[in-house]
């Protein structure tokens, strides 16, 4: 929340940095978190509980809202998606590519 000191405005964070863990079972959940990736969000999904197709449309759909904002989209893990704003550089130390890592979906 802002303070301001005279003619001073101080920005103070009201929040900590956060990544949202969700694990969405329905459509309609991705409305939701496209609304987290809009506010420069990072989120991190987890697919597992959902059948292939229903992930597969969701992780669509986030990722053209994502690339939308020139945020980045990884598959970190067998069904598990990070998706970053552009902000937030996702690396991989150690890697031959310089550790960045970028994956779309198929």
């Amino acid at each position: 929340r802002p303070r301001k000191s005279g003619n001073l405005l101080s920005l103070v964070p009201s929040k900590k940095p956060c990544i949202l863990v969700l694990e969405p079972t329905s459509y309609a959940e991705a409305i939701k978190i496209a609304e987290q990736l809009k506010r420069k969000r990072p989120v991190l999904l987890n697919m597992a509980r959902s059948d292939a197709e229903l992930a597969r449309r969701i992780i669509d759909f986030l990722y053209g809202i994502n690339y939308a904002q020139d945020g980045h989209m990884v598959n970190v893990a067998d069904q598990i998606y990070l998706f970053t704003p552009s902000s937030i550089e996702i690396r991989f130390p150690g890697r031959k590519d310089g550790g960045r890592k970028e994956n779309f979906p198929v």
